[in-house]
């Protein structure tokens, strides 16, 4: 083969430090955008990006040569320096440290997709920190409490 070629998406979720509740109205839309934009950048393609005001999921695919651990990093480091810069009131801004991720079958992709564009609905009964609990054993990652620290 001429020509290494991929087919790996993701399920990437990542929340603000402390889970402050940062990502509220057209911010949130922004920020979504922005993401987006970046993702554009290094060719891996967003399906879905959705959330609330404290946490990001996004459904992509794996870019090229770049791991999904330096994918969600990018994205990370890159929207928190525009978040800033966007919204200069808000000095205590900024990702928590770590992050989730999550393979997911072509074949689950729009389960996948719909869970994100529910998100709201969702937390309506369910925090975020319960969210991520059912996530990482549903894909049986072991994780400590200590790990689940924002």
């Amino acid at each position: 083969m001429s020509h290494s070629l991929f087919g790996e998406y993701f399920h990437v979720v990542f929340s603000t430090r402390n889970r402050y509740p940062w990502l509220n109205g057209d911010c949130q839309k922004k920020c979504h955008r922005y993401i987006q934009g970046i993702a554009d950048r290094v060719k891996a393609p967003i399906l879905e990006i959705g959330g609330i005001e404290d946490h990001v999921h996004i459904l992509v695919r794996r870019p090229g040569q770049m791991t999904g651990s330096v994918f969600a990093k990018r994205v990370k480091g890159a929207s928190s320096v525009w978040f800033k810069k966007e919204y200069p009131d808000s000095l205590g801004f900024s990702w928590q440290d770590g992050f989730a991720s999550f393979s997911v079958s072509p074949s689950q992709i729009e389960v996948v997709r719909g869970y994100i564009q529910r998100q709201k609905e969702h937390h309506k009964t369910q925090d975020y920190l319960t969210e991520l609990k059912h996530l990482l054993k549903s894909h049986g990652v072991s994780f400590g409490e200590k790990d689940l620290l924002a």
